[in-house]
């Protein structure tokens, strides 16, 4: 903007120039001219401002993980005057900060265009599109205008559910029926959420779930769901980098599904354990049918990693020394230090235990976990994909 301003003060030096030389009608008009044109441009950009309808698809989406985010904006121009320049900025908060996208283009008088903006979902989690600004130039591009709007679209990115195995999966199902998966706390003990069936106690129904839902909820204690497989996913952060953290947990979780994905196809019910800092406990999702792991992933797509106590190695040895016929263990991490190893050890004594460590580990903390007994070890880089699961998970439970 700031080069059509030099332009236009040239063109009024050099009219007030032309009137002064050649004093005469001519130069009179040509000096008036220039002096009206900004007021006419300003008029229409005005008129255009206050005649422009902008319409956001702002219906919340639910994608998963290295799909992309599509948003519609359409602008309708209801003036009688053309719109030289609209500049419009939309922005997508992830991990990496703000993804901006910014669009400059013309609109004619009576003229409507939509217009799509496309985000890549590198990261899971919950996210906002947002459009808050608008500008309009006038023709001479001497002014800007500001048109205020807020609009904003919900995005959830849900894990990415590999396949190891080379089968099919299922649609995304929707928000209502993922809650009744909802894993929580009841009376102390660790339990989770399913349907009322006849004969079940009425005092553990959970009647703030079952107000959002069709049918009445019931807490059960997790414990007897625990049928063949723990899949335990550790989501402490060992860097203060954000999106490595954040790709870390991505990673921990997406091959957590995976190996649910694989116990299922091989007629194993297991379950999806991880601590949450947000609800200060250690959360439990049972896995039995594709349905129930696509519930989980969405799930799991807003859960977040955590530095601090408590640590892997106390949270996994209190989740196990307190069921009584605890069954065998997946453990996945990033953590590569001896503490894996003492953690694995101390497991041993109540289930056998596999361990899966996502990133390189440290020293002799590989020949550590293979030399334990009833230990099985596998390590897959960050840059995760089916094959590398497929290879690793075989492994496992060779």
């Amino acid at each position: 903007m700031a080069a059509y301003r030099i332009a236009y003060a040239a063109l009024l030096a050099a009219a007030l120039a032309f009137s002064q030389i050649y004093a005469g009608h001519l130069s009179s008009v040509v000096l008036i001219t220039v002096l009206i044109l900004p007021l006419v441009s300003l008029i229409m950009a005005v008129i255009v401002r206050f005649s422009l309808k902008l319409a956001f698809d702002c219906t919340p989406v639910t994608v998963e993980r290295g799909t992309e985010v599509k948003a519609r904006l359409t602008v309708k121009n209801r003036s009688p005057f053309p719109c030289s320049s609209l500049f419009i900025t939309a922005s997508l908060s992830d991990p990496e900060d703000q993804r901006g996208s910014k669009l400059i283009f013309s609109l004619g008088m009576l003229q409507t265009k939509q217009l799509n903006f496309i985000y890549p979902s590198n990261f899971r989690g919950e996210f906002e599109i947002t459009v808050s600004k608008v500008c309009i130039y006038d023709i001479l591009k001497l002014f800007k205008l500001k048109k205020d709007v807020d609009f904003k679209k919900s995005v959830l990115v849900v894990p990415k559910i590999y396949n190891p195995m080379g089968f099919g999966g299922s649609d995304l199902v929707t928000e209502e029926e993922a809650a009744a998966q909802t894993s929580d706390y009841s009376g102390g003990e660790r339990s989770f959420v399913r349907k009322y069936n006849n004969g079940d106690d009425i005092r553990k129904i959970h009647w703030k779930l079952s107000s959002k839902q069709e049918d009445y909820m019931v807490w059960t204690e997790i414990k007897n769901r625990f049928q063949s497989a723990v899949v335990f996913c550790d989501l402490s952060r060992y860097s203060d980098d954000k999106v490595r953290n954040a790709k870390n947990a991505d990673a921990v979780i997406e091959i957590g599904l995976a190996a649910c994905f694989y116990n299922i196809r091989q007629g194993r019910e297991c379950v999806l354990a991880y601590y949450s800092e947000e609800y200060g406990k250690t959360c439990f999702m049972p896995v039995s049918s594709i349905k129930e792991l696509y519930d989980t992933a969405i799930l799991t797509a807003s859960i977040q990693g955590y530095k601090g106590e408590p640590s892997l190695e106390s949270e996994s040895e209190k989740l196990f020394s307190q069921n009584e016929n605890p069954p065998a263990t997946l453990l996945i991490t990033c953590d590569g230090s001896e503490s894996l190893v003492r953690t694995a050890k101390k497991i041993t004594a109540y289930s056998e235990v596999s361990v899966i460590l996502v990133g390189n580990p440290r020293g002799t903390v590989e020949n550590s976990l293979n030399s334990l007994k009833k230990v099985r070890f596998s390590s897959i880089d960050l840059n995760i994909d089916s094959e590398k699961i497929s290879k690793a998970l075989s492994h496992i439970y060779q």
